[in-house]
């Protein structure tokens, strides 16, 4: 089961570089700011404790075809684990629960946004490797 949800800005508040380079306070107000509009989303369309690893997407629906790296999310991405926590949607943000983290660039000049997706891990890719 997959649930997305959708922060209505049509660019992250801070990217990976940005938050690297400038004064703390600006990067912690961003975090916080982000994860009050996971809060938000969240209380809009609420999403029941995931009790199994999922798999956790945080894909830019950016506003023009401008050069980016995808890894520019990773603050943002972080935000947003951080927030899922805190809302109790995951018990923790470790790799027990949150097996995969991936973040994506993609093209939308009519709605530019940011959208969360949060499936359930395939039960087969958290099973350890057989030993030889």
């Amino acid at each position: 089961m997959s649930h997305t949800i959708t922060l209505p800005i049509p660019r992250p508040l801070l990217t990976t570089n940005q938050a690297r380079s400038r004064h703390w306070r600006i990067a912690y107000r961003a975090k916080n700011e982000t994860e009050l509009l996971v809060r938000n989303a969240l209380a809009l369309a609420p999403i029941a404790p995931r009790t199994i690893p999922q798999t956790v997407s945080v894909t830019w629906f950016a506003p023009d075809a401008r050069r980016r790296d995808s890894d520019a999310l990773d603050f943002t991405k972080k935000a947003v684990l951080d927030a899922l926590v805190k809302s109790g949607v995951l018990e923790d943000d470790s790799h027990k629960f949150v097996t995969s983290s991936t973040t994506a660039v993609v093209i939308d000049r009519d709605d530019p946004r940011i959208e969360i997706t949060i499936a359930d891990t395939d039960s087969r890719s958290t099973e350890s490797p057989p030993a030889n």
